[in-house]
């Protein structure tokens, strides 16, 4: 298993005052973490690659892992050594306890603490607390998955140079500042898909996909900033 030294503390970060100091408990990794897998590479026998993908955005991480691992086979990417491997998946893992949503599954006392603190604000609506939990939770996955695109040399940037930067009004701006014009597309596509299926679906009664969607314009590519020239995605997926 994965072992963390006794003196170890998490940094002060926004739930701290909520929270405390709350000690390590029994710790998994796997959920966030697969220490048998270098971003889908198996570090026990590196010619076998695993096509896996970000569960949030998976046919946009499927492309970014293709471009990985193509420039592995092909020799336009350099393949670390398995000791090399080992270190960066132990400093990546070092890094995601110090990040409250990662910590979230991997510490179950941290699971404990943090849930019971879920529960009493949920009956609160505090909602500048859950927009700082939205935000957060959004960094991270744009930091991680940008870094995944440099590693892979993948056309596309999410992040700019300068550290992401929520606005307190998130949850309706729309916006954080940092990305650059593919990452602010990004988020708007993310918002304006979970927006359509959320309330449509609440306001419907009915349980609705892509398939449903009838206003195609409010989508933009990521590579040229094309607007969809589809109003509609009622079609079947090889047709789209």
């Amino acid at each position: 298993g994965f072992e963390i030294s006794d003196d170890w503390e998490m940094e002060n970060n926004f739930l701290t005052p909520w929270l405390g100091d709350v000690k390590p408990g029994e710790i998994k990794t796997s959920h966030v973490v697969d220490p048998r897998e270098y971003d889908g590479v198996l570090v026990s026998n590196p010619n076998m690659f695993f096509m896996g993908g970000d569960s949030d955005w998976p046919l946009l991480s499927l492309d970014v892992y293709a471009h990985l691992f193509a420039g592995y086979v092909c020799g336009t990417l350099d393949l670390p050594t398995g000791a090399v491997m080992k270190d960066e998946l132990y400093e990546y893992t070092m890094s995601a306890m110090q990040f409250s949503d990662w910590r979230y599954y991997m510490d179950y006392s941290y699971f404990q603490a943090y849930t019971k603190l879920l529960r009493e604000i949920g009956t609160k609506k505090k909602q500048p607390f859950w927009d700082e939990i939205n935000c957060r939770y959004i960094k991270g996955e744009y930091v991680t998955f940008s870094e995944l695109c440099e590693q892979a040399k993948y056309p596309l940037r999410l992040v700019g140079t300068e550290s992401l930067k929520c606005p307190s009004n998130y949850s309706t701006a729309l916006n954080i500042d940092g990305l650059t014009e593919a990452g602010q597309t990004f988020l708007e596509l993310l918002y304006h898909g979970g927006d359509h299926r959320e309330k449509e679906s609440v306001e419907n009664m009915e349980v609705l996909t892509f398939r449903d969607y009838i206003d195609g314009t409010k989508f933009r590519s990521l590579y040229n900033s094309a607007i969809s020239a589809r109003e509609s995605l009622e079609d079947q997926w090889m047709n789209l």
